[in-house]
């Protein structure tokens, strides 16, 4: 399998199941990562001393909590923007994303769709620029979701990878399977497994996260 950094990837699973861990071990060897942390986790890691990008050289990661820090330190290969609290906003985060569509060459990693997108009807201006147009500008996308009702069909739809981990409720699993017309996604996997998918095949292959 080859992911290309221009490639739009989409993640559901729940909480725990290892959907972080499976980004990471693939963006770790992009050239020009930045991750919207809406969840907080980065900052709250390293109060405690912890790498938040365990697979990342400290010294090439770079955290900031300000959009306008996150221009400033664009040299840095790999970004995490964990917006403080007045900045947890629509506006902010379509901020984001008009400057990666800008921007070019890099891939953009949401870290949970449903804290930046609130509606499954409805979608940010620049995040749909990215999902429609950034591949011809080798922008990509990794979008991970613990629900995928919660989230508009076309993060799916413009997904060239779709990797499924264990999903609680029937009807998220149904939404891939009817977005992506494989029946393995109504299955749960095991543990840590997945189904994994790219597009244009007919059905969707088992993995186990190591």
């Amino acid at each position: 399998m080859s992911i290309l950094t221009s490639h739009h990837v989409t993640i559901p699973g729940m909480t725990g199941c290892g959907k972080s861990h499976l980004a990471e071990s693939y963006l770790s060897q992009f050239p020009k990562v930045v991750k919207l942390d809406t969840k907080g986790e980065t900052v709250d890691k390293l109060s405690k001393g912890i790498n938040p990008w365990p697979l990342v050289n400290p010294k090439e990661l770079t955290v900031v909590t300000k959009f306008q820090d996150l221009i400033e330190n664009d040299d840095s290969p790999y970004l995490i923007y964990n917006p403080i609290h007045e900045e947890l906003q629509p506006e902010y985060y379509d901020a984001f994303f008009q400057w990666a569509y800008y921007r070019r060459n890099i891939t953009v990693w949401v870290d949970e769709v449903m804290e930046v997108l609130d509606s499954p009807h409805k979608i940010l201006k620049w995040y749909k620029a990215i999902l429609t147009r950034g591949r011809y500008f080798d922008v990509g996308i990794w979008q991970l979701t613990q629900r995928p009702m919660g989230i508009p069909a076309l993060c799916f739809s413009q997904s060239s990878h779709l990797f499924c981990f264990d999903l609680q409720q029937d009807q998220d699993r149904k939404k891939v399977a009817d977005a992506t017309g494989v029946s393995e996604f109504l299955i749960k996997p095991e543990g840590h497994n997945f189904w994994y998918w790219q597009s244009g095949w007919r059905n969707a292959r088992l993995g186990v996260l190591t």
